[in-house]
């Protein structure tokens, strides 16, 4: 997607996240990190929570589920829609070379991002290691799969999104000018998982 500056706002937001990444102890030069437009329609909570199960359910083939199990849980929740072809035709692997399985096993770090914007998470912590995967499983069943669909939670607002976006799109940038290892022992796949997935948030549906 294209991360195009927002002229009357653009000093703020970067003060914003400027600001954020200080808490970090990440200081850099902001001027040339990307700024994300907020998107004047947001995604509906229906769809963030389709790619939530979806990136879950791939992360969890990532990390051994069979394909009988994969059959089981994306019939039981009506996966199947969700998952992009890449997805698909990974699911439904019965030998995935295991450079795969890794690729999908971060996949969580992205469930973890629709999670947080459905307001389940309250941050999006440090990216120095990879999420509590049983507590996205967790969150995934108990606030979104097991429940009627007018109790599901609903989408942060636009603001909400696009300055977390500014960070992770941030982190992006400084994660690729730095080398061979992230600074501050942050986690490469993470980083990238986590701009994935507000790529796809900041990216007006339709």
């Amino acid at each position: 997607m294209t991360h195009e500056p927002i002229a009357d706002d653009l000093g703020k937001r970067r003060d914003r996240t400027y600001a954020y990444l200080r808490l970090w102890g990440i200081d850099t030069d902001l001027t040339v990190l990307p700024i994300v437009r907020a998107p004047s329609i947001i995604r509906s909570a229906p769809a963030v929570c389709g790619r939530a199960t979806a990136s879950s359910l791939v992360a969890l083939k990532g990390q051994g589920l069979s394909l009988a199990e994969v059959f089981a849980f994306a019939d039981a929740y009506e996966v199947w829609g969700e998952l992009t072809v890449e997805e698909h035709d990974f699911v439904l692997e019965k030998e995935a070379a295991p450079e795969q399985l890794v690729h999908f096993a971060w996949k969580f770090e992205q469930a973890f991002v629709f999670e947080w914007a459905l307001g389940l998470v309250a941050h999006l912590r440090f990216p120095d290691a990879g999420v509590d995967t049983g507590r996205v499983m967790e969150q995934l069943m108990t606030r979104v799969l097991t429940v009627d669909a007018g109790d599901r939670p609903q989408v942060r607002s636009a603001k909400e999104l696009a300055d977390a976006g500014d960070i992770a799109f941030a982190l992006q940038a400084i994660a690729a000018a730095s080398g061979s290892e992230p600074p501050l022992g942050m986690v490469r796949s993470v980083i990238e998982e986590r701009a994935t997935a507000f790529d796809w948030l900041l990216t007006s549906p339709g």
